[in-house]
């Protein structure tokens, strides 16, 4: 799928997934596998083929306020992103702790909040 002439702020590759940031703090995934769920995009799209961006991606339901992406960063399968607002959210595989949500989790398919606001 094209654009359509969206400005992009931030682009993150991990191993098999890319998220970009468009110029209005929208989040958007591409995967050639989401088996790990470091697309973002949730346990429906849990899968080696191909996921497409998925607009928006954040703000999340359940949030009151809406969040835009600042920036995203992207590890081998997984993914941290952070808001305008300082908030830290991270999806994918957690096996080695890397999505900072405890050793509870083995892997999360959709975005959670990590910790307090970053500073």
């Amino acid at each position: 799928p094209e654009l359509g002439g969206v400005g992009l702020t931030a682009v993150a590759a991990g191993g098999e997934h890319v998220l970009a940031v468009t110029e209005h703090g929208t989040l958007l995934a591409w995967a050639a596998s989401n088996e790990e769920g470091q697309a973002g995009v949730g346990s429906d799209f849990a899968k080696a083929g191909p996921v497409w961006p998925k607009a928006p991606l954040l703000p999340l339901q359940g949030l009151n306020v809406p969040r835009r992406v600042a920036t995203v960063a992207c590890g081998d399968a997984h993914s941290m992103v952070l808001t305008a607002c300082g908030q830290i959210y991270s999806f994918g595989s957690n096996i080695c702790g890397q999505l900072g949500v405890g050793a509870n989790v083995q892997q999360a398919s959709t975005p959670v909040v990590v910790g307090s606001r970053a500073r």
